[in-house]
């Protein structure tokens, strides 16, 4: 299987032109074309106020009824939203586990490849991933609608203009509890700073829906989405059917821990998600020299440093010596590749090419590559290809 990790490989990718046209909007779309997202002109409904209009032609494509019902028609077919196919009922037995995880693996790698670019989405849910044919003729799972992105470079959309929403702030049933609860907290919408920070939360909801969801779920949810904003303010999936969550027990487990992050950046990361659907994409690199350890120690906000350690000639042995709480944490340096064996039960965070990485809690072992780090219990172990310079 193919996802195109951590790149958009050829992915298609759609914006949608909104009706509320406000000069931040232009910029906003000429950033997403020089990104390579929305990878031409070509791909954007531009002039199209919204594009609800039956009959309508965009890109020699036309348009009847729905948005999205002839996006694929460029490669010779046509495509639907996943809202629409379960609010349709056709998200049924047709959709088989394999295709199901198919779609479930690109989604999480273009959630990969925009945090590489430190874009997130800000709206993702089952009514902007779109199912259809590809450039191949195959069936993928598409981003569409990326007009309340978040870039670090520019800046967000207004939360209203003229009285108006402008900004999108998630959907119901994708939004994670802190978004939900600033939104909450601010019914006038005058806080300009609340902005969707991540899409890991929603990436786990929309993959639990592609992974169970059935008319027969819906009939025993009666809702189109697996998820309430009730359930997310619970920090709980526990209401959720029995029948429902044994469908995929892990992927369930997974996004539990997703609604009790204390962080954003302890939430599931696309990885981690592929994991659970059994796809590895993180690759166990050879160190070049012998590896060479930071220990840092958390306290409140401020970690100090502990301890350097360049690893002995011994390829066993665990960290004792830097401290007796480390004494859980072993080691196993062989065939230039390092093991942490860890021996206690707490959180694990993995930080990888400067994305966190939740792997659950211990004991577990975990391959460690030149420049990651390992977070548990208040320590940071950092781990490098021999000791660095300066």
């Amino acid at each position: 299987m193919s996802c195109h990790h951590p790149s958009l490989g050829d992915l298609p990718s759609f914006l949608k032109i909104f009706k509320v046209d406000i000069p931040e909007r232009r910029e906003r779309t000429e950033f997403l074309i020089q990104s390579g997202l929305t990878k031409s002109h070509e791909w954007l409904f531009q002039g199209v106020p919204y594009a609800w209009l039956p009959g309508s032609t965009i890109n020699s494509h036309t348009i009847i009824g729905h948005v999205a019902l002839q996006i694929g028609g460029r490669f010779g077919g046509c495509a639907e939203d996943f809202s629409r196919l379960k609010e349709q009922g056709a998200w049924n037995g047709t959709y088989d586990p394999k295709l199901r995880k198919t779609f479930a693996a690109q989604l999480c790698c273009a959630v990969a490849a925009l945090e590489s670019m430190q874009i997130v989405h800000g709206d993702l849910s089952a009514a902007n991933i779109m199912i259809g044919p590809g450039p191949k003729g195959e069936r993928v799972c598409s981003l569409c609608d990326f007009d309340g992105f978040y870039h670090p470079s520019i800046q967000p959309l207004p939360r209203t203009v003229g009285g108006i929403a402008c900004r999108p702030l998630g959907t119901t049933g994708y939004q994670y509890p802190e978004i939900l609860n600033r939104i909450a907290a601010d019914p006038g919408a005058k806080d300009g700073s609340i902005l969707v920070q991540t899409d890991r939360f929603a990436l786990g909801a929309i993959i639990c829906e592609l992974m169970t969801w059935s008319p027969d779920a819906e009939a025993l949810l009666d809702r189109h989405e697996l998820l309430t904003p009730e359930m997310v303010r619970a920090q709980s999936i526990s209401e959720l059917p029995d029948r429902i969550v044994q469908l995929w027990p892990k992927g369930f487990r997974l996004l539990e821990r997703a609604l009790k992050a204390g962080s954003i950046a302890d939430m599931p990361s696309p990885e981690d998600w592929l994991e659970a659907l059994g796809i590895g994409v993180r690759l166990h690199k050879e160190f070049q020299n012998r590896p060479f350890f930071e220990f840092h120690k958390r306290s409140g906000t401020r970690t100090k440093l502990v301890q350097k350690v360049q690893l002995s000639m011994s390829d066993t042995g665990n960290f004792a010596s830097v401290s007796s709480e480390l004494s859980e944490i072993g080691y196993q340096f062989s065939g230039k590749k390092l093991l942490l064996k860890v021996g206690w039960g707490h959180p694990l965070f993995l930080i990888q090419d400067g994305r966190s990485h939740s792997l659950g809690d211990g004991p577990q072992d975990v391959p460690l590559n030149p420049a990651d780090s390992l977070i548990s219990n208040f320590w940071e172990i950092r781990a490098f290809d021999g000791q660095p310079s300066g």
